[in-house]
């Protein structure tokens, strides 16, 4: 009779005893298995640090700027092209681009020139490439189709005489100036001319009346 009492309490046990085991059993099977032990709970970790990483890489736009694009100079990278609005009507100009960056290094790979910054974000004016090929190919001041042939046969135009030559020329100003020598004329007449090839003012450059 006295034994009953321990072999209730051995019974007891084995249940609990039974279940560890099988705890057990299972982690050891996963580690067998090559999936360590907590997996799941680190995919997870993972998976919050991408979130993360995200979030920190990706770039609020404010809407005052009215960004459009996917990416300039190309999609995918960091900086866009903004629109016009209150914000922007002071920096934009129709021979460039007006681009905002997120951070100073990329909008110093742009080569533009730095505007200001709006709600943290860099503008920058990128001149088109149309502007710079233009630049490229802007008419001679002097030789064969140049501004001083064009300004040589306006004066002659004008003045039905005989034009000797040109007298000086002023490039330091905008339009330049080329004074060209008249037969008769006293002073030289004065010719503007653009560095596109078009002409400005032509004019007699002495007194009135002194032609």
């Amino acid at each position: 009779m006295p034994l009953r009492p321990a072999l209730l309490s051995l019974t007891l046990a084995l249940p609990a005893c039974s279940g560890g085991q099988g705890e057990a059993g299972d982690n050891l099977a996963n580690t067998a298995a090559g999936a360590p032990v907590g997996a799941d709970n680190a995919g997870t970790v993972a998976a919050g640090g991408d979130q993360t990483a995200n979030a920190t890489t990706s770039t609020a736009w404010p809407a005052s700027l009215r960004p459009f694009g996917d990416g300039y100079p190309a999609a995918g990278n960091p900086c866009r092209r903004v629109g016009e609005s209150a914000a922007t009507s002071d920096y934009l100009d129709d021979s460039a681009d007006l681009v905002g960056c997120p951070s100073d290094e990329a909008a110093a790979a742009l080569k533009g020139k730095a505007l200001a910054t709006v709600d943290g974000i860099r503008l920058v004016s990128v001149p088109r490439r149309s502007t710079a090929a233009s630049a490229n190919t802007a008419v001679p001041v002097r030789g064969k189709n140049s501004l001083e042939k064009k300004c040589l046969a306006r004066v002659a135009d004008i003045t039905r005489a005989p034009v000797i030559g040109v007298n000086r020329i002023d490039q330091s100003r905008d339009p330049i100036e080329i004074f060209v020598n008249v037969e008769g004329a006293q002073a030289p007449w004065l010719c503007q001319a653009r560095r596109d090839g078009t002409l400005g003012r032509v004019e007699y450059s002495g007194s009135e009346g002194a032609a």
